[in-house]
């Protein structure tokens, strides 16, 4: 299912990282407003693991991901 990031800002960016935490490191920059293929989530639904148009797979946090379902509905990963 597509998402797309938004951070409510025109030129914001949203950070995809390589696992499903703040801990975890920044891999890179999304601008608000791309598209981004949801592929699944984690246990608390907090967190989504995506695939950016350029093909680069990563965790983004779910508030910055406007999709057409609940995120509770994506398969865990």
């Amino acid at each position: 299912m597509l998402g797309t990031v938004d951070t409510g800002e025109e030129d914001g960016l949203v950070n995809l990282r390589t696992g499903p935490g703040t801990d975890s490191p920044v891999m890179l920059g999304v601008d608000s407003g791309q598209r981004v293929l949801v592929l699944a989530r984690n246990q608390a639904a907090t967190w989504l693991y995506v695939r950016t148009a350029d093909g680069v797979t990563g965790w983004m946090s779910a508030d910055y991901v406007v999709t057409g379902q609940p995120v509770e509905s994506y398969p865990v990963q």
